[in-house]
């Protein structure tokens, strides 16, 4: 997996992301925002196969710190 891009503007971090295989290539965006002890975000991901197939999932995040580790 090749970063392409990854930005942190404020409390917001996001990225792109490209996996080049011999039979077809991924490619993935995201982006969390930050906010205390929280966050929310959302990874985008494309996968196109050498004989023309695709598919495409988006998944939504959350998360919240509990407390420190044992």
């Amino acid at each position: 997996m090749k970063t392409i891009k990854n930005e942190t503007v404020g409390n917001t971090v996001s990225w792109v992301m490209q996996c080049r295989e011999k039979n077809g290539v991924t490619d993935s965006t995201g982006k969390i925002t930050y906010k205390g002890d929280s966050f929310d975000g959302t990874v985008h991901t494309v996968t196109k196969d050498t004989k023309g197939g695709k598919s495409e999932s988006t998944m939504q995040m959350s998360g919240k710190r509990t407390g420190d580790c044992k």
